[in-house]
């Protein structure tokens, strides 16, 4: 669904997600992104390498967050959100 619509609005759509090698997705997002679907624990992996910057995010959406505090993400979610709207505030 993300690539079907990311070629129809013109938009770049990555993935990245832990079990597999980070250095490939890391040069992956190299390049901006507009659309990055991410499991919580790569996406601040990549952070901390450097590979990825959030500075520009403007919309975050966590789905079944819920399930992931429950299975112990509450730590890496809470992370997340805070580099993610940090600036949401000051944003028009």
């Amino acid at each position: 669904v993300g690539r079907t619509l990311g070629q129809s609005l013109r938009l770049s759509v990555k993935a990245v997600s832990g079990g597999t090698p980070v250095a490939p997705q890391a040069r992956m997002l190299s390049l901006p992104v507009d659309v990055l679907v991410a499991t919580p624990g790569r996406l601040l992996q990549l952070v901390d390498k450097g590979s990825l910057f959030l500075g520009d995010v403007r919309h975050v959406i966590v789905d079944e967050v819920d399930t992931m505090f429950e299975a112990g993400f509450g730590d890496e979610l809470d992370k997340l959100l805070a580099i993610t709207t940090r600036n949401l505030a000051a944003d028009p």
